[in-house]
């Protein structure tokens, strides 16, 4: 399994490898190998990691690395932890935020400013489920532009304007990354699942948008309650999402149907575009 590759320019790409605990770094114009970098900062003895989702900020080549500590996802280390890492000289970092609990990594951005917003997400729900000695409302935090640890004056908790919902997801819904969408969780629900992965896909939530910097929220007028979403395509001044709905039984997904809605960031509108069985990914070209 391979991450996703990031580009920092034409000839230098990136990709994380957990396993092996490196950064491989290659020359994309002649695919030939031309750095790896120790991730070994980052292991635990007493837990195994995952690495959940990398941003690269070009102007001073930092790369920003969700990390997830779990042993086979049933327990967890239950703090938002930030892998920091130099791209030119090799340096790893960690930084960690323990009043927020740990991410999935299903979203998060730089907006136009430059500053990073990250979500800790309680794992997709994960430790909400298995664990409830480590309880942790979810968060918002933000690495403000050319700085390489949490802004310490940020520290956004989405549930506090979301009618004590969580958030499930964090993407990027208008062009100055002001508004986001995300899915709401209502954690009363939790019971009526044997899993997270039935509970997420259970198609019950509702969508919102969420302004980061006002920190306010509201729901998405003409969505209909559904299972979690992934990344959306911001195109023509809306965001595209794709909402999935279907039987889900433990890790097995059964008859999933997908529609994609457009919505408009200034107004929390939606419209039904289209509906298509299985889940696309939505990707400009």
């Amino acid at each position: 399994f391979s991450n996703e590759v990031l580009f920092l320019s034409d000839t230098r790409a990136f990709v994380t490898n957990a396993p092996q605990l490196n950064l491989l770094e290659f020359n994309p114009t002649d695919m030939t190998i031309t750095q790896e970098i120790s991730l070994e900062a980052l292991a635990r003895d007493d837990f195994d990691l995952e690495l959940r989702g990398e941003f690269v900020r070009a102007s001073d080549s930092t790369m920003f690395i969700y990390v997830a500590y779990t042993n086979d996802r049933q327990t967890f280390v239950n703090d938002f932890t930030l892998a920091v890492v130099d791209l030119d000289s090799g340096e790893v970092s960690v930084t960690i935020d323990d009043q927020c609990p740990t991410s999935a990594g299903f979203g998060g951005f730089f907006d136009s400013a430059g500053d990073l917003y990250l979500i800790a997400d309680s794992f997709g729900t994960f430790t909400r489920f298995l664990d409830t000695s480590d309880v942790k409302a979810n968060c918002v935090v933000r690495v403000q532009s050319g700085e390489r640890v949490l802004d310490s004056t940020y520290r956004f908790r989405p549930s506090t304007v979301m009618d004590d919902l969580e958030m499930w997801g964090l993407y990027q819904a208008d062009a100055a990354g002001q508004q986001t969408f995300v899915s709401a969780i209502d954690l009363g629900r939790l019971g009526e699942s044997e899993t997270p992965f039935e509970f997420i896909f259970a198609p019950i939530h509702p969508g919102w948008l969420v302004d980061l910097q006002e920190q306010s929220a509201q729901t998405v007028s003409n969505l209909p309650p559904d299972g979690v979403g992934f990344a959306g395509l911001r195109a023509d001044g809306n965001l595209y999402v794709t909402r999935t709905e279907g039987t889900v039984e433990v890790e097995e997904i059964e008859n999933t149907n997908s529609n994609v809605y457009a919505i408009e960031p200034s107004n929390g509108d939606s419209s039904l575009q289209f509906s298509i069985p299985g889940t696309p990914y939505l990707q400009p070209f």
